[in-house]
């Protein structure tokens, strides 16, 4: 009988064991796809010269940056498949032009294609991708490029100076739908050959940031598959058939289920796999995307372990939501992770072209009547900074900018000034404020601040293409706006006198100021970085003063939480980076996956990530 019971035992372990296995090795069971077509040996085309970038070229007289360190960890594992929910399926899966524009399209443009130059995330300086080398020059219009000759297109072939003309071909085509890219690469002459790896392009004005989109936001595409097509059927043509591109990933048409998931798959050649610039990065087999819209369906699967990483959006939720069983035995993970990204700036916006809102002094005391900081606190948990700059938090910001806050003494004198009398049950002023619906319980809380003041506010919940409408025709009282700082400033976007009236450009409030006209005017010939911060600074304080907007306040950091399972470097996301950089540099960590299978209680982690928080 003892025996019996104790070959009972052991066929229970061993198939509690086998259970364990078996769930370790579905996530290693993946393996990197290949797409290759043809096979060459590394290296440049016999035929071509060390002159004209082949073997044996030099780089003299060329830029090159060969002393960077590697961008990912050193301890990473290639392997596995990593699942996360989107809350948008794409319409397109075509990396440029029409509908091709939103976060999750740039997500892939990085994972299946390449630029010309990347940035180094330490540095910040330009690093080798499809081009090794490169030059300006001395009138700063004139760009050189040479291919990295080891550069291959998924299929094997190589890629050239005939694959850059193509995609410029078809960027600058009078039928792609997509009017932002055309008018930018318009703004270029049609690259010139010098020879299978070296081409140059001429900028139509001069202005630094020429040479960055051309070296950062020209993806490039393969000729072989772009001379079959044109700009206007290209993005039906590719709307569900992606590209294979040089990037580490490929998405097979059969891997989209469309509206619900599509697969990312790690490419087993890709040609980048051991150079620096790629090092420890890309190391997941697959990479699975499930649409589900709804925010608490995608929390609860997280919990359940359908999803490995999850982006907490809300405040509430990462601060009261994360109270279960496997957070407190340190299965699941919740954490900060501070990056130097510039962040989305939040603000109310008034139009200072019509009516009231041409006093400056009323649009004074309307920012002391702001209480952000209570807000911060009673709202967000405190996990907010409150904005006193039209740059929080990039390195353009002016710190002098003073820090106007709840002051209705101030508001009260101001309004005086301009002839307002305040008192208790007079309404003096009334005005419709437009917003989205993430902005409702903080403005009606301002709502009722200002009635105390005799302030009517009319509160007028839109949708993004009516309030995208009446800011672009300039017609509306107030607007709460929310919108992405970009990584390349073009403050004359928004603050030029000649866009105040225009329908384009996001010169919103209507300011009009000489200052900041010369000041815009002089940004796009400073070829100084540091001066280019100063100018910038100087247009943070000129604009700020004006009170077209009142700022509200910035999240210096991603909320992540995620299956505790995973490795990462040191840093954890990029410099710049954000939460979808998770499936660029992350890895499973296998010691990880021992203990998390077994689901005991697991080492504890930082609640916080502050390596870029302390390189400010």
């Amino acid at each position: 009988m003892k025996i019996r019971l104790y070959i009972i035992l052991l066929l229970v372990i061993f198939l509690s064991s086998c259970g364990k296995n078996k769930e370790q090795k579905d996530i290693f069971s993946t393996k990197p796809v290949s797409l290759r077509e043809v096979s060459l040996p590394d290296g440049a085309d016999e035929s071509v010269s060390a002159e004209k970038g082949g073997k044996g070229f030099t780089g003299d007289a060329w830029i090159t940056n060969a002393n960077y360190q590697p961008q990912g960890s050193d301890k990473n594992i290639k392997g596995g498949r990593i699942s996360l929910a989107i809350d948008y399926f794409p319409v397109t899966f075509a990396p440029v032009g029409k509908d091709a524009n939103t976060i999750i399209n740039s997500v892939l443009r990085n994972l299946l294609y390449e630029p010309l130059l990347k940035k180094d995330i330490f540095t910040d300086e330009f690093i080798p991708s499809l081009a090794s080398h490169w030059q300006i020059s001395s009138d700063s219009v004139t760009f050189r490029f040479r291919i990295d000759p080891d550069s291959r297109w998924a299929n094997g072939s190589r890629i050239t100076t005939d694959d850059v003309l193509k995609t410029f071909d078809l960027y600058t085509d009078s039928g792609f739908l997509d009017p932002y890219q055309s008018q930018l690469w318009k703004s270029y002459d049609r690259p010139v050959k010098e020879s299978m790896y070296i081409f140059s392009v001429r900028s139509h004005k001069k202005d630094w940031r020429q040479f960055y989109y051309f070296a950062e936001n020209f993806y490039i595409l393969p000729e072989k598959i772009l001379k079959e097509t044109d700009g206007k059927s290209f993005s039906e043509k590719f709307q569900f058939n992606p590209i294979a591109g040089s990037g580490p990933y490929v998405i097979l048409p059969q891997d989209i289920q469309k509206g619900n998931s599509f697969t990312i798959k790690r490419r087993s050649d890709y040609w980048a796999e051991n150079k620096t610039f790629a090092a420890g990065l890309n190391n997941f087999d697959e990479i699975i995307a499930y649409f589900i819209q709804d925010a608490n369906l995608a929390f609860e699967k997280f919990k359940k372990g359908e999803l490995d990483i999850y982006s907490v959006k809300s405040a509430q939720q990462f601060n009261e939501g994360f109270n279960f069983d496997k957070v407190n035995t340190n299965q699941i993970v919740r954490q900060k992770i501070y990056t130097q990204k510039y962040p989305g700036f939040q603000g109310i916006c008034f139009n200072t072209r019509r009516g009231i809102f041409k006093d400056k002094n009323l649009r004074e005391a309307m920012a002391y009547l702001f209480d952000k900081n209570k807000f911060i606190e009673k709202i967000f948990y405190g996990e907010y900074v409150p904005e006193y700059s039209r740059f929080p938090g990039t390195q353009f910001e002016n710190k002098s900018n003073p820090r106007i806050g709840f002051n209705p003494d101030s508001a009260s004198m101001l309004l005086n000034r301009s002839g307002y009398k305040v008192s208790p049950g007079k309404k003096i002023i009334e005005f419709e404020l437009c917003y989205l619906p993430g902005f409702q319980k903080i403005l009606e809380l301002y709502q009722g601040t200002l009635a105390e003041y005799g302030i009517e506010v009319h509160l007028k919940q839109v949708d993004a293409a009516y309030l995208s409408k009446i800011l672009n025709d300039k017609n509306f009282d107030a607007v709460a706006v929310s919108f992405a700082l970009p990584y390349i400033p073009a403050p004359e976007i928004s603050f030029l006198s000649d866009y105040a009236d225009a329908k384009d450009g996001q010169n919103w409030e209507g300011i009009r100021n000489a200052s900041l006209d010369s000041l815009c005017k002089l940004f796009p010939y400073e070829f100084n970085p540091s001066s280019r911060i100063e100018i910038m600074k100087k247009i943070d304080s000129i604009a700020t003063s004006n009170f077209g907007i009142i700022p509200m306040w910035y999240l210096p950091y991603e909320r992540v939480a995620y299956q505790n399972k995973f490795g990462y470097p040191e840093y954890c996301l990029p410099r710049y980076g954000n939460f979808y950089d998770i499936l660029q540099c992350w890895f499973y960590d296998k010691e990880k996956i021992v203990e998390y299978d077994k689901g005991k209680e697991l080492k504890s982690v930082p609640s916080e990530i502050n390596f870029w928080k302390s390189k400010r």
